[in-house]
């Protein structure tokens, strides 16, 4: 039985456990290879913090918050978690990501430059404001929708690979 304890004032951590990282080898090395990622334990890493939470950084690194450990009710639920994560690395969220917000910064300044030539125009601040704020919302609304379709895929991926290794996607449900 593993047992953490994070402190609220601090930076979660990563720790080591051998029982704990042979278990999520176990898990995601089949995901993996149904996945065609190549497998290397020594990308799994476990974060110190009790939320529940997993994520996943360029060059197929695998984060596991203890949160997610200790509060999964069974290996299925874990699973899921770490199937719907593969998801991401074989989609390649993480660079494409990286690319979106690249030209949502690109289309801001675009859209700060038009609010300051709407200013200097037409004499109105106000016109300037409305300006920025449709075209700031408009980028959140882009954001928000690409980052959802990011998390559809990873749960349609987390699926494929789960009927692939012979495991039930139900530990995707919660």
């Amino acid at each position: 039985v593993l047992t953490f304890a994070c402190k609220a004032s601090a930076q979660p951590s990563l720790i080591m456990d051998d029982e704990t990282q042979t278990l999520l080898s176990n898990i995601i090395s089949p995901l993996f290879k149904a996945a065609d990622i190549p497998f290397n334990k020594n990308k799994i890493y476990i974060v110190n913090d009790n939320s529940l939470n997993a994520f996943v950084s360029g060059g197929n690194y695998m984060f596991v918050h203890t949160g997610t450990l200790i509060n999964a009710d069974n290996v299925n639920e874990l699973s899921g978690v770490l199937a719907h994560e593969s998801g991401h690395i074989a989609g390649g969220h993480i660079a494409r990501q990286k690319l979106r917000i690249e030209q949502l910064q690109t289309l801001s300044v675009a859209s700060l430059i038009v609010a300051g030539a709407t200013a200097a125009a037409s004499g109105r601040g106000d016109a300037a404001l409305a300006v920025m704020l449709g075209s700031q919302s408009s980028l959140l609304n882009a954001m928000t929708a690409y980052q959802l379709q990011e998390e559809r895929s990873a749960d349609e991926s987390a699926v494929k690979y789960l009927s692939a290794t012979g495991q039930s996607p139900h530990g995707l449900k919660n």
